[in-house]
């Protein structure tokens, strides 16, 4: 596993208050050629100090000349001191590396701050799984402990696969792949983390901001009343609990999208605040 982290503080706050003394790459994936950094560290946990959008683009060049292996997956978790996603990690340009660097079957998947129906923030999640629909594929999202976040999941075609055959998982499936997980790992199987791995969403969009959310795999009359009550939308009331002057009319800040014209460009590497990508 490969992790590219922009501030190198943050490795000494790993390090020191986690314990986890990670293999720091001494070069990004051009230079190195693999996805294991330097030959001379090995295989296993390692960090390139450095930004993701260029490993990315490196990554991708890499892989298509048979340099490397392509990914499996790619995770994205990356914010800033207001939870917004750095901008150019949400370009479609950022995405296509993802895609050409992903191996076919493969997943990318990006934990990002979630919203309320008609917040600058939900608007920004539906604007992303829009994009990664269309450079990626089929996406499936995911609530978490708390509705401040929501995780969003994108799985590129198996090759030889059908156009028109559903590629992603239904929570049954998604529920047993769970459990075997846990068996092969000695972790506890637990009704809260069924809960949690089943409370998956196919998310179904409609080329601009919106987007709407079906159960994965559950047949449900779409004009249906309990299925508008679905999905991974922030309740209004945990966000008036949490946030107190809450007024839902008023946006809060510009969405990190909308903004992505000149932000990658006129923002320097060590203007950012945090950039993680594994």
């Amino acid at each position: 596993m490969e992790v590219v982290e922009i501030d190198p503080v943050v490795l000494e706050a790993v390090r020191e208050h986690h314990g986890l003394d990670v293999k720091r790459r001494g070069a990004a994936m051009g230079a190195s050629k693999l996805w294991g950094g330097d030959a001379g560290t090995g295989p296993g946990l390692g960090v390139v100090v450095g930004d993701a959008e260029a490993f990315m683009r490196d990554a991708a060049a890499a892989v298509e000349a048979g340099a490397a292996p392509p990914a499996s997956a790619i995770f994205l978790d990356a914010f800033d001191g207001f939870g917004d996603v750095p901008a150019h990690l949400l370009t479609p340009e950022f995405l296509t590396y993802c895609d050409r660097a992903l191996a076919p079957g493969g997943v990318v998947v990006a934990n990002m701050f979630n919203g309320v129906v008609g917040s600058d923030v939900r608007t920004g999640v539906g604007k992303f799984a829009a994009e990664l629909t269309k450079k990626i594929g089929p996406t499936t999202s995911w609530l978490v402990e708390t509705p401040c976040n929501v995780v969003l999941a994108a799985r590129k075609r198996p090759a030889g696969m059908d156009a028109k055959t559903e590629i992603r998982f239904t929570r049954k499936e998604i529920k047993a792949s769970a459990k075997e997980i846990t068996k092969m790992r000695l972790f506890d199987w637990s009704e809260s983390v069924g809960h949690h791995v089943q409370r998956a969403f196919w998310v179904e969009t409609d080329g601009g901001t919106g987007f709407r959310e079906v159960p994965a795999g559950l047949s449900l009359n779409p004009l249906s009343k309990f299925v508008e009550r679905m999905g991974t939308v922030m309740p209004p009331e945990w966000d008036e609990d949490n946030n107190p002057g809450y007024q839902p009319d008023v946006p809060r800040r510009p969405t990190p999208m909308d903004q992505r014209g000149d932000a990658a460009a006129k923002v320097g590497v060590g203007g950012r605040e945090k950039d993680d990508f594994a």
